[in-house]
Order: structure tokens, then sequence, then C-alpha cells
């Protein structure tokens, strides 16, 4: 019998974006942030987000570790991880061969969309990537 564990796991959170009181949003626009879009995204520098938050890079090793922390592929058990659209995105780029420092090649998963990473005794396989079929007929 499968008895189901829920683990609240930290480490599986949203970027720290910093720059601001605790649960203000961060917006990182063209004319509030010009220089740090610039950096990012035309540079390819990996700056911290919102100035004192994590870079892209350190958001990716915490979402990775955190997965493997709560995975063991020879147990055979199932695991379902939740989290925000860019940590998903995060670990599954890192998945990948690309060498961008914001993948921003892959598109953040849609709300309530389905991400499917088997956890093989070879490393994580990517099955599916932002799945969301009960969205397809809303207006």
């Amino acid at each position: 019998v499968f008895t189901p564990a829920v683990v609240d796991a930290y480490d599986a959170a949203e970027a720290a974006v910093g720059g601001g009181a605790a649960g203000e949003a961060f917006a990182l626009t063209t004319w509030e942030w010009p220089d740090a879009l610039d950096t990012i995204y035309r540079k390819g520098n990996d700056l911290p987000r919102g100035g004192t938050g994590e870079t892209w890079r350190q958001l990716t090793e915490r979402i990775a570790g955190a997965i493997e922390a709560l995975t063991h592929p020879e147990d055979d058990v199932p695991t379902v991880v939740v989290a925000h659209g860019g940590a998903i995105r995060a670990f599954v780029s890192s998945l990948t061969d690309t060498e961008d420092t914001h993948s921003e090649s892959f598109f953040t998963p849609a709300n309530t969309s389905v991400t499917h990473i088997a956890m093989t005794e070879g490393g994580p396989e990517i099955l599916d990537y932002s799945v969301a079929p009960h969205l397809e007929n809303l207006d």
C-alpha cells in the first residue's frame, strides 16, 4: 500500500528576487530596469534578480538540489513536486545542453500545467513540458 507523504520543501520555491519589502511584487520592465534587462538578456550576464536576489544559476542549483533530495528512483515510488513555473523552467533547462544563462529559449509553463520528469537510475529524463489540455477549451 502506497501512503503519500507531504513535505514542505522551501528549496522548491520560486526565485528570490530581492529589491524590496517582503511580499512586494518584482517586475523587471524596460522602463524600471533597462540596464539589468540589457545585461541579462542581451549580454548574457546572470545578475541577481532585483539586485539582491538569486541569479538564474542559483535558482537552478537550488531547485535541482531540492528535487534530487525528494526523489529516489531506486525506491520506485512516485513523487510529485509542485512549484512555480520559473522554478520548473529552471530545472527543466538544467537537463538540456543549453548554455543559456536565463533560459530564454524555454517559455515559462502555463499556470496549472503539468511537466513530467522521470527520475531514472541514469538521471532525470524529460517526458513532457507544460502540458495543459484542461486549459484548451477555456475562452
